[in-house]
């Protein structure tokens, strides 16, 4: 249907006056294409200024929606400590589980017999005192697989710096 078929109708729908009906055909064919462009464009813009002012309203500006877990048991909190200590490289762990990478490390040379004395525990002491003064804090003087999240080697046992401490060679 075209705009004058459509304006008729509507002529005949209302029961205007003709010249009101004129006047909008006559506007209607003096307006450029370009122009009618410019118009939509501004429209467009303007109702997608309003849909952003309104989502924006609509939104908590500046807090963040926090998402929790329920646990239930300690075994489920005890899984998801170790699953993030997993990751960690030698010097980013914290005292405790450094101490028991050590007691497991002296254990295993134990085991091998590549420590030839009867007390475990002075080792274990003395690389304590070591890494509370700070000599085996680095990732450079510990040989750490994180994927294992094993010692492979402590360097500084191969110096000897205790006496009671006898290494094979």
């Amino acid at each position: 249907m075209e705009f004058k078929e459509l304006v008729s109708t509507l002529k005949d729908f209302n029961k205007c006056d003709i010249e009101h009906y004129n006047d909008i055909l006559n506007n209607a064919n003096n307006t450029s294409n370009s122009e009618n462009k410019k118009q939509l464009n501004e429209f467009n813009w303007r109702m997608r200024i309003r849909n952003y002012r309104e989502k924006i309203h609509n939104e908590q500006i500046g807090r963040q929606q926090k998402e929790f877990k329920i646990i239930e048991t300690l075994d489920d909190i005890q899984a998801i400590m170790d699953k993030h200590d997993k990751n960690k490289k030698w010097h980013k762990l914290d005292l405790y589980t450094k101490k028991k990478l050590i007691r497991e490390y002296v254990a295993a040379l134990y085991s091998k017999k590549v420590l030839i004395t009867s007390d475990t525990d002075s080792e274990c002491q003395f690389l304590y005192t070591q890494l509370h003064k700070k000599k085996i804090n680095k990732s450079k003087d510990v040989d750490y697989n994180i994927k294992a999240q094993k010692i492979l080697n402590i360097p500084l046992l191969g110096k000897k710096f205790n006496k009671d401490l006898i290494i094979k060679i």
